[in-house]
């Protein structure tokens, strides 16, 4: 059986808000996951500073893929639009929102 590679962007304002940080590191270690992290502020992540449209661009290369994100809504909202911009259509994408369930 084929298995495409299973990309993980994991966002977030610090390093002290990583969750799941030893367990994400060892499969990314094992070769289960390719994992990519950006901190807001902080260093030693794969991007300092917002996610934005450039490194998704370089990061999701494969625009047949469905993506999956969660997060708070103003999130959400923000990083469908730049999925929309970097070509996924909005069949591909897949969300659950931290909180009340809402529309973006």
């Amino acid at each position: 059986m084929d298995y495409k590679q299973l990309q993980f962007i994991e966002c977030c304002r610090g390093s002290e808000h990583q969750i799941f940080k030893d367990e994400l590191r060892v499969l990314s270690n094992a070769g289960a996951v390719s994992l990519k992290q950006v901190l807001e502020v902080g260093e030693g992540a794969d991007w300092s500073g917002r996610l934005n449209a450039t490194i998704l661009e370089q990061w999701l290369t494969d625009k047949s893929a469905d993506v999956y994100f969660c997060g708070p809504p103003a999130f959400m909202s923000a990083l469908k639009k730049l999925l929309n911009e970097v070509g996924f259509n909005d069949m591909q994408l897949h969300y659950e929102v931290f909180g009340a369930t809402v529309a973006i």
